[in-house]
């Protein structure tokens, strides 16, 4: 397998994995009741306030009007009340802002939030670990791979069970051709979650590949 069908398949697989996370995490921190300006227009219109522009917000972002949603996260740090019911509301507003501006590839801005976020999040393990991992992600679509190891190291660092955080930083290492460390953090990926046998044995098969082509 040559050097340019390695890096495709990484490039895809690494996709996949980014959607697996951003998944998982809206799982876990999704509101019991997601709104949108169809659920809540006379919330928005007459109390401008936080919690029903961060609402309308994630309704936009889970129908991916992304501008739509940004501007209603930056409506929501605008007109940040005391009284909310995010927990931590200003770390996950620049939380979801960043992935929508991810999405939309405005990757300057969507650094920048994530920053804001590991810098609000100093007891929120988990909020911390994903705010690595996505600025990991972003670093790697800028093709800064040293960059994005030393941010998915970081989210390791944070929590050391996460096997996408070893999956994407084997992505990196791969890009960057030091295939014996993307095996490690491959073969540590499926020690930690056997379920992404099918990702993982690939990239094991192609990164195993370039190692015997190197030799």
């Amino acid at each position: 397998m040559s050097k340019n069908q390695l890096k495709r398949a990484v490039s895809i697989l690494g996709f996949i994995s980014v959607l697996m996370i951003l998944v998982l995490f809206m799982m876990w921190s999704q509101p019991e009741h997601p709104q949108n300006e169809k659920c809540c227009p006379l919330a928005i219109k007459s109390n401008e306030n936080a919690d029903a522009h961060f609402q309308r917000g994630l309704g936009s972002y889970a129908v991916r009007d992304y501008e739509l949603a940004i501007d209603d996260f930056s409506e929501a740090l605008g007109t940040l009340i005391v009284e909310s019911s995010i927990s931590n509301p200003v770390a996950e507003i620049y939380l979801r802002r960043g992935m929508a501006y991810h999405l939309l590839g405005a990757l300057n801005l969507a650094l920048s939030d994530f920053s804001e976020v590991i810098r609000l999040s100093e007891n929120d393990i988990l909020r911390r670990a994903i705010s690595h991992h996505m600025k990991g992600t972003v670093l790697f679509d800028m093709a800064k791979y040293s960059e994005a190891v030393d941010e998915f190291s970081k989210a390791i660092s944070v929590n050391p069970n996460d096997a996408y955080h070893f999956s994407r930083r084997g992505d990196a290492h791969s890009w960057l051709g030091n295939y014996i460390e993307a095996l490690s953090d491959y073969n540590t990926a499926l020690k930690i979650e056997p379920s992404l046998e099918v990702s993982l044995q690939y990239k094991i098969q192609t990164v195993n590949s370039a190692i015997s082509n190197t030799q």
